[in-house]
């Protein structure tokens, strides 16, 4: 199944009669596979891209934001659907994007528009255990790992910047930066992060 983020840039990314394929193998710096890392593209073009039409989805399933991780190009619409018979209240104090909205539940509110390049990170007023990750891109150039710590993503030839993001990321962004060329040959690439620990699952509060 594609997810939201690749479809995006698979959608987005401008016709070309021999794309490559970038496969990126992303590890913590023990050697254990990442999963919902990021791996984009950085300053692909100076060019606008658009953004899709419809609305993304973050959803709350079980207390828990469902994908935990959305990696969206910057414009896009994510809407936040609560399925579950319990209220929740969701918000943003990031500086990519300040939002809140207040206690609902069996319904979806207007959907939030991600316009600035950055980390959103979610929660929940009422469920503290609740932490969820928008990251917002400036072009469609990008894919989210699988459990095996890897993602793959179409790119036509030319000169790239590529790095890998997570949300246990220690450093800087800038410090997983590689410089590549894409040719008509597929190109492999491995990242190894410096990691802070997962976060230990909380228990929530039923309502």
């Amino acid at each position: 199944m594609i997810g939201a983020g690749l479809l995006s840039a698979l959608l987005c990314l401008p016709a070309a009669a021999s794309a490559a394929e970038l496969i990126a193998h992303i590890q913590d710096a023990a050697g254990r596979s990442v999963e919902d890392a990021v791996f984009f593209v950085q300053g692909a073009s100076d060019e606008p891209f658009t953004p899709p039409f419809e609305p993304l989805m973050v959803d709350q399933i079980d207390k828990q934001f469902v994908p935990r991780v959305l990696p969206v190009l910057a414009g896009s619409k994510v809407s936040f659907p609560n399925k579950e018979k319990i209220h929740h209240h969701i918000y943003s104090f990031s500086k990519a994007k300040r939002f809140e909205l207040p206690l609902y539940k069996d319904t979806s509110p207007e959907p939030v528009v991600m316009d600035k390049p950055g980390v959103v990170k979610l929660g929940c007023n009422i469920h503290d255990g609740m932490l969820g990750y928008i990251l917002v891109l400036d072009n469609p150039h990008f894919a989210k790992t699988k459990s095996n710590g890897r993602a793959r993503l179409a790119l036509p030839p030319g000169e790239y910047q590529v790095a890998a993001w997570s949300e246990r990321l220690k450093g800087p962004v800038e410090d997983t930066l590689q410089k590549i060329t894409v040719g008509d040959e597929d190109v492999r690439l491995k990242f190894k992060l410096e990691l802070t620990p997962a976060p230990k699952v909380r228990r929530q509060n039923a309502y």
